[in-house]
């Protein structure tokens, strides 16, 4: 999980926290929520890194109120990690461009089946919302 953290670090962290300092990790705390977490990590990769997500299954209600949730509140975050619903919403999303991420999507589509797909755009003014299943 060392080159995962690393990868967002770079590609993440230091492009999309606009004046939110608070809501940067250092590596080490990265690293070791990533390990906590493994089975909610998606890595698409080449031959390096291409993409990361993060991601969590929330239930109907939750995901009827992501419009109004601060996803940057630690408290708010935790609650949805332990979430256990139909759809997947993902928290953290870091891709080289479209091709990676729809890799990405398909993946989770396989593994978890979800009702909906959503994820924030980076800097937060755009929800993406997508139905897959029933």
């Amino acid at each position: 999980m060392s080159e995962v953290a690393e990868y967002l670090m770079v590609n993440y962290y230091s492009r999309y926290k606009g004046p939110r300092n608070d809501i940067v990790p250092n590596k080490n705390d990265l690293i070791q929520a990533l390990e906590n977490n493994r089975d909610k990590v998606i890595v698409v990769r080449d031959e390096h890194i291409e993409g990361v997500a993060i991601f969590v299954n929330i239930t109907d209600e939750f995901y009827a109120l992501l419009k109004d949730l601060d996803i940057t509140r630690f408290d708010i975050l935790k609650n949805l990690l332990t979430q256990d619903g139909p759809n997947v919403h993902f928290v953290l999303l870091c891709a080289n461009g479209y091709r990676t991420i729809m890799t990405g999507i398909k993946h989770i589509k396989k593994l978890k089946n979800p009702r909906t797909i959503s994820w924030w755009s980076p800097d937060l003014s755009q929800l993406h919302e997508y139905k897959v299943g029933g």
